[in-house]
């Protein structure tokens, strides 16, 4: 049995931080928007006024979008340069001796 690398595990704990940190992060960064347009004194949906609360619900659909849309663009270019999917022969055969060499 091969030993653990120390270099991957580092990885795994620091990948696995930022995965924790990023969920509440998101529910605290969308949230605190709706909410600051709910409750944002004297402009806010509660005090009649709906402008800001849809400025902020326009401003969460451009980033989710623009998110979306980059994110999926980066996929794009580093699919064409590395492809991420096995032909359909080695997947046929086993990933394990196309792609681990076992």
């Amino acid at each position: 049995m091969e030993a653990i690398d120390a270099g991957d595990t580092a990885w795994m704990v620091v990948a696995s931080a930022f995965v924790l940190l990023m969920t509440p992060g998101l529910a605290f960064f969308y949230g605190g928007m709706v909410l600051t347009g709910v409750l944002a004194e004297e402009v806010g949906l509660v005090y009649g006024t709906s402008e800001v609360f849809v400025k902020h619900l326009a401003a969460l659909v451009a980033v989710a979008v623009a998110t979306f849309g980059l994110s999926y663009g980066l996929f794009v270019l580093v699919n064409a340069a590395i492809p991420m999917r096995v032909t359909e022969k080695q997947e046929k055969e086993g990933l394990d001796g196309s792609q681990h060499g076992e």
